[in-house]
């Protein structure tokens, strides 16, 4: 008989003996996805042992969680009794920057969303060579473009990365880094020009497109040549007739990309004979302020268009404008910090207020 008590009635002499066996349970293991990892460990314990579970992802996967929450990897536990745990492996994301381009004197960059993650983290190469300050989050919702208004791209070239976290709140590894181009131009001969620049760096590509014009608004492709070294260019035959001129390099990527904003051009930044002088009298002629729920912009040169930015860089107002005064509206806008940047015909500002 197995019943642990036994009543019996003594009607003679009697020899009973007790047969005492080892106490072991089962310990199981699941996974969410069987091509995503597996899990060693499994078996029967006795009562009181120790068993260790270990969660081995795939190449391209890594292990999230058990499914009681716990993150230890491996797990090691008492067992005392029956045990079933499920571990779940998620695909390693590591997004890719498609371009870094210049838009408006700051740096736009532009990226691929490729998978279903939570948010994007932009990163920014510091003070430190190969430490990287994050500059962003941009949720997965937001349109994968986002402008650094921080960014002086006439004064140098920048590194920047991506990350993501995906959907189980996990901050991913960074992906490749990608540098702008910095063009300077001196005047040679003459009436040329040399063009020099820095390579960029973070995509494929086999051309150098070299644009010109005599005012930012009118540039326009005056040659191509090859990349792969060639980083100068002497332009001997500029336009006469105007004392100011522009130049820009533009290469195409080799590498398909789709951003929710589409560029095709990577862009240096424009380089210009323009004194800076004439720079440092444009802010010193504009006036921008907030008040009453209005933004205020006053000029002595003619606005083109004024542009509001929140503090993370997302665009909320474009205003088209003639002539040299503009009232844009913020009655709407929460109480914050937000970025001005007016364009006029003789270069850009960009101003923070505060409403």
């Amino acid at each position: 008989m197995t019943d642990i008590q036994r009543t019996i009635i003594i009607t003679q002499d009697l020899s009973l003996m007790a047969i005492f066996a080892i106490d072991t349970h089962h310990v199981a293991v699941t996974v969410n996805d069987n091509s995503y990892g597996t899990v060693s460990g499994a078996g029967e314990f006795p009562y009181g042992s120790t068993a260790m579970l270990t969660a081995n992802p795939e190449t391209g996967y890594y292990f999230v969680y058990w499914n009681n929450s716990d993150t230890i990897n491996p797990n090691i536990f008492t067992v005392t009794g029956d045990t079933s745990l499920t571990a779940l492996f998620a695909p390693e994301i590591t997004p890719s920057l498609c371009m870094v381009t210049v838009e408006n004197d700051h740096n736009v960059i532009l990226w691929e969303k490729d998978q279903t993650v939570l948010e994007y983290k932009i990163y920014r190469e510091g003070v430190t060579a190969g430490e990287y300050e994050l500059l962003t989050t941009i949720p997965y919702s937001s349109l994968s473009s986002w402008t650094d208004l921080t960014s002086q791209p006439r004064v140098r070239s920048y590194r920047y990365r991506i990350s993501a976290t995906d959907i189980y709140g996990n901050e991913l590894a960074m992906g490749d880094i990608h540098k702008t181009m910095h063009l300077t131009i001196n005047q040679g001969y003459g009436n040329q020009w040399n063009l020099v620049w820095t390579e960029y760096e973070g995509t494929a590509y086999s051309t150098y497109i070299i644009y010109r014009g005599i005012t930012l608004q009118d540039m326009q492709q005056i040659d191509i040549i090859p990349a792969g070294g060639n980083t100068t260019y002497t332009d001997i035959a500029p336009p006469t007739g105007s004392n100011k001129i522009y130049y820009q390099i533009g290469i195409l990527p080799l590498t398909p990309c789709n951003p929710t904003k589409n560029d095709n051009v990577v862009l240096s930044n424009i380089a210009t004979n323009e004194s800076s002088n004439v720079r440092e009298n444009i802010i010193e002629d504009l006036n921008i302020y907030s008040h009453n729920g209005q933004i205020i912009v006053n000029s002595e040169s003619d606005i083109q268009n004024v542009q509001v930015y929140d503090i993370t860089g997302k665009l909320l107002k474009t205003v088209q404008v003639d002539g040299n005064s503009a009232d844009i509206s913020i009655s709407d806008f929460a109480a914050g910090v937000y970025m001005v940047q007016v364009r006029t015909g003789n270069g850009t500002v960009t101003r923070k207020v505060v409403k």
